[in-house]
């Protein structure tokens, strides 16, 4: 799988996912797992019920994924859901990893709203 993609700071947080954008092979997404699983990397930098701004590109193999969840084909299931979720978060975890040591020693740096996933 190839991830790339924004994610933003805790700070740039809304009460509902309407600035999660997730794109699969070219397609635009909604997966409440892979939801979860971006929002469970930011653990207690989130209140409760707020939500992060993020723009994913995904690419993998087509046969592991079914299209075919929902009649416009914006709902999807992965067949092989736990590596990627987990590689997924990963990713996010090693890009944001210095971002929310700042944050939680309240050190103030010039940061960007967005960290980019490559």
């Amino acid at each position: 799988w190839k991830v790339s993609g924004y994610i933003s700071k805790p700070s740039l947080i809304r009460s509902d996912r309407s600035l999660q954008f997730i794109n699969i092979n070219g397609r635009p997404i909604r997966n409440q797992e892979l939801q979860s699983t971006i929002e469970d990397v930011y653990g207690s930098q989130l209140m409760r019920k707020t939500y992060p701004a993020i723009i994913l590109k995904l690419k993998g193999p087509y046969d592991a994924i079914d299209f075919n969840v929902h009649p416009q084909k914006s709902e999807i299931r992965f067949k092989t859901k736990d590596v990627l979720l987990s590689e997924i978060a990963l990713n996010i975890l090693l890009i944001s990893f210095p971002l929310i040591w700042l944050l939680k020693t309240n050190q103030k740096f010039p940061i960007s709203n967005f960290c980019l996933i490559r």
